[in-house]
């Protein structure tokens, strides 16, 4: 059974699967009825699907309700909120930003392009990565939030679900997708750091390294504007003389010395195949020569 809808925001279509209901018109004869079947209208029995939904709970209920909605988004470029105001339209669940990541998304300036053909959990999934953030349905809807906010929700009410985390497949692809602006004089590598922390959500790590004493401290001074993700770490960490590398969903950033020991830690270590020693030739029989009785015999 299926119910479409449409919403016009920003090239938008939107469509929506849900229940449609088909019934006899008027013109249709008394006798061309179906004969009852007496299973089905027994209403102690009922519809087990019908009688599932009547036991679930709120949060069960918007659960169900955005895997079942399909939805065709073309966001040219867009903030979240425009986004998820038309998920909540498509899969009648409420869905709020909360103002915190309102607050920090509104700092960035943040908007996305977003054009897909996904189930409206999906489509959470992709924002919330996209954006570094988390959600969690409630019974009065899904909250959209920073992950620290998030996870002190679920912890203090109990709340089940499991928060939105970046896999390696994720990080390799925001590596060169991911594009960022910058512009930092004399910042500090940690403050840098952290600030790609937040704006891409990938955990990026600084190896723990002595120092050399009266060394200047690591600060950065960039301007760059729209460069991928990759681009920029490599701007950062050049003239620092630094260096990074991907590790499963983590970025490891390092001197050129403990960055080149971890790719060569990472590299995959091959079993050497036994040499097989190479059995004598076996002597042809047709040009080893014959014996000499059967020689003699020959000549005789």
């Amino acid at each position: 059974m299926m119910r479409r809808v449409s919403v016009l925001s920003s090239l938008l279509l939107v469509g929506l699967s849900g229940p449609v209901l088909f019934a006899g018109g008027p013109d249709t004869p008394p006798g061309d009825s179906k004969k009852a079947d007496p299973k089905k209208a027994d209403p102690k029995k009922g519809d087990p699907k019908k009688a599932k939904k009547a036991l679930e709970t709120a949060p069960e209920r918007h659960a169900r309700l955005l895997k079942e909605t399909t939805v065709h988004f073309d966001f040219k470029r867009a903030p979240i909120e425009d986004i998820l105001r038309a998920l909540s339209k498509a899969s009648e669940v409420p869905i709020a930003l909360g103002r915190k990541a309102k607050t920090v998304l509104d700092k960035r300036r943040f908007k996305i392009r977003y054009v897909a053909s996904r189930r409206g959990d999906q489509v959470l999934t992709d924002l919330c990565k996209a954006a570094a953030l988390d959600f969690v349905i409630r019974d009065k809807g899904v909250l959209v939030d920073l992950p620290g906010r998030i996870r002190k929700l679920r912890k203090s009410q109990n709340l089940g679900g499991q928060a939105v985390k970046l896999t390696p497949k994720d990080v390799t692809k925001a590596l060169t997708s991911k594009t960022l602006s910058m512009t930092a004089t004399k910042r500090s590598l940690e403050s840098v750091l952290l600030f790609l922390r937040t704006e891409t959500g990938i955990p990026i790590v600084q190896l723990s390294e002595k120092r050399k004493r009266g060394a200047p401290p690591l600060v950065v001074t960039i301007r760059l504007s729209s460069v991928p993700l990759k681009e920029l770490l490599d701007k950062i960490l050049a003239p620092l003389g630094l260096d990074w590398i991907q590790q499963g969903r983590v970025i490891l950033v390092g001197s050129i010395k403990a960055i080149a020991e971890q790719r060569e830690a990472a590299k995959p270590k091959g079993r050497k195949k036994p040499v097989k020693e190479k059995a004598p030739a076996k002597p042809d029989k047709q040009k080893a020569g014959k014996p000499a009785d059967e020689r003699g015999k020959q000549g005789g």
